[in-house]
């Protein structure tokens, strides 16, 4: 595996498969801090040209932090595996001078460290091309979605007893939510229902709301009551048939296997209104797929012989409807949760011109609608002749939107040249095993399918950015686990084995090479926080790898 992670200095988009513990935080430190010392002294502010990206203030913060540390424990000598690792391409006699002055530019340069979240990477460009992305001048753009949604259902609440229509989709929702047992705090119920107005994959399915008003949902309402009557009336028709057919040749209903849970029964409750369970348990299966009708006890035997082949028939004319009927009835739950979330994406409209308010994945559709046609798309133009290296942490969290937002960068950048030497880099990190932004838009397969682009390739453009994914792409694993013992790491690697086990190729395929290898020493995390506690001049680590 260690011949497998050294990087072709030919290659430069290199997407590495981290697992936790794997020193992915430790390796995405060295490969920035490596930039800055090869291009030192002929660029002493080639930081200003590194752009990185995570996805949470917390995970900004870290790594600012460990870079800034491996800086100073070069400066001073103090990280002997490190000056190892990059003494591959500078002096061992140089490094500790470069990292003590990079150290001091850094720190007095701090607002051109460029280490951001994704979400404030776009509040920037939205910032800066208010104007071409059609954005007004003096708009607030809002990252949380909870309090933006809080006052939009307020405003919502204060119509009713007021707008009838309002009023009534709301007891409408509110009666379906009691039924099916769910919360009845409508606020929050209506929260979180309308959260799916910032949702990438529901915005182009809201668009085509945007025409319909209530009376437009009560007239759907009404025809699929209609449809479901026409369905039950069918169930129950065919269910009494079966009845009359029973009685008929004197078989009683508990005469059939099983008895009370067997199909004769089950006849008798459909005929009876009862319309759950249309396939039938596993007794009613059993008769008509296997011919098992009755018990050996059974003294009708003869006579429910004779009408089997008319109740298979009459079993069938049932179930044939539950897949239209449990459709219909699901469209009719959820139509009130849809009439009230186009009547939250109006007032949101309302909110939004009012008050002047964008929301971030409003702003990420404006970046996208603007770049996606353009081969060099003018709102990274200036951003693309300063940044001439791309890291993306996470990158299994990332969504479609967010990824094609991000791309012209990384392609720009890809064809960039730096000094007649090498083309810009675009560094990746991610773990399949850790993708948890789904309910975001995560997906996880964008990851799992680089170089290749999940979304169409049709396009002139993707397909152009895909062949220069392809061109330099690379694969790196870390695999080796310095964070937890033995015991963990093979737990883990069990668990996901056995998981996948049964699994489509798909899904095999984002799970694999995810096991991990145990560190011998096991002390990656304590040796690394040993730096902030006690005195580093008294510790000589052989190792410092960790997350």
């Amino acid at each position: 595996m260690e011949n497998q992670n050294r990087i072709n200095n030919k290659k430069s988009f290199i997407v590495y498969q981290a697992s936790a513990g794997s020193g992915k935080t430790y390796t995405l430190a060295k490969e920035y801090i490596r930039l800055c010392l090869m291009y030192f002294p002929q660029d002493k502010f080639i930081y200003r040209k590194i752009l990185a990206i995570t996805f949470t203030n917390k995970a900004v913060n870290e790594m600012k932090e460990r870079i800034l540390l491996f800086l100073e424990l070069l400066a001073a000598n103090k990280h002997p595996n490190l000056l190892e690792e990059l003494s591959e391409n500078i002096e061992k006699s140089d490094i500790s001078a470069r990292a003590k002055e990079i150290l001091h530019l850094i720190h007095h340069d701090y607002s051109h460290f460029s280490i951001y979240t994704i979400d404030s990477l776009f509040q920037r460009i939205v910032q800066s091309f208010a104007i071409d992305l059609k954005i007004p001048l003096n708009h607030q753009l809002e990252l949380d979605s909870d309090a933006l949604m809080s006052q939009i259902v307020d405003l919502i609440l204060s119509k009713l007893g007021y707008d009838e229509d309002i009023t009534q989709a709301i007891l409408n929702f509110s009666f379906s939510n009691i039924e099916d047992e769910k919360n009845w705090h409508i606020e929050r119920e209506l929260a979180k229902i309308g959260k799916e107005i910032y949702k990438e994959t529901a915005i182009s399915h809201l668009t085509k709301l945007e025409t319909l008003q209530f009376c437009d949902f009560d007239a759907i309402v009404k025809q699929i009551n209609a449809k479901i009557a026409i369905i039950e009336n069918k169930i129950t028709e065919s269910a009494q048939n079966a009845c009359y057919a029973i009685m008929k040749n004197g078989v009683d209903f508990n005469d059939f296997y099983q008895g009370a849970k067997g199909i004769g029964q089950w006849f008798y409750k459909k005929s009876q209104g009862d319309f759950e369970q249309l396939s039938g348990n596993s007794y009613v299966l059993k008769a008509v797929n296997e011919d098992v009708w009755y018990s050996s006890s059974c003294k009708s035997k003869k006579m429910i012989e004779d009408i089997a082949l008319d109740l298979k028939e009459y079993y069938f004319a049932i179930s044939s409807n539950e897949q239209d009927y449990r459709l219909l009835q699901a469209i009719r739950k959820n139509i009130y949760p849809v009439a009230l979330l186009n009547e939250i994406r109006r007032t949101s409209e309302v909110l939004k011109k009012t008050d002047k308010l964008i929301h971030i994945s409003e702003a990420n559709l404006s970046i996208f609608e603007s770049i996606k046609n353009e081969p060099v798309p003018f709102v990274y133009e200036r951003i693309g002749e300063q940044y001439k290296y791309l890291f993306i942490d996470e990158f299994q969290d990332t969504s479609n939107m967010q990824w094609q937002n991000i791309l012209p960068l990384a392609v720009e950048v890809l064809s960039s040249i730096l000094f007649g030497q090498e083309s810009g880099k675009v560094i990746i990190f991610g773990d399949a095993k850790q993708a948890i932004y789904r309910f975001r838009g995560g997906d996880v397969s964008q990851f799992v399918t680089l170089p290749e682009l999940v979304q169409s390739s049709e396009n002139e453009i993707s397909k152009e950015q895909e062949n220069t994914l392809k061109y330099n792409y690379q694969k790196m694993f870390l695999q080796k686990n310095y964070r937890s013992k033995k015991e963990i790491v093979e737990f883990n690697n069990q668990f996901f084995d056995y998981l996948t086990e049964n699994e489509d190729a798909q899904i095999k395929d984002i799970y694999s090479n995810s096991s991990q290898d145990v560190n011998k020493d096991n002390v990656g995390g304590a040796v690394f926080l040993s730096y902030f506690l006690k005195d580093t001049s008294k510790k000589t680590p052989s190792d410092i790898k960790c997350e």
